[in-house]
């Protein structure tokens, strides 16, 4: 997650689809630390 905010997010800006298996251990734990490395929460 870390790897995906410094080299994506911060020069592309957070892309418009994303396409995922939906494997839940993938998307929770990813999405989970990207949104704490932003400065967000999940509800």
């Amino acid at each position: 997650a870390c790897l995906f905010v410094d080299m994506v997010f911060r020069h592309h800006g957070m892309p418009l689809d994303i396409v995922s298996d939906r494997d839940p251990r993938f998307t929770a734990r990813f999405w989970q630390e990207v949104f704490t490395l932003l400065g967000m929460q999940l509800s």
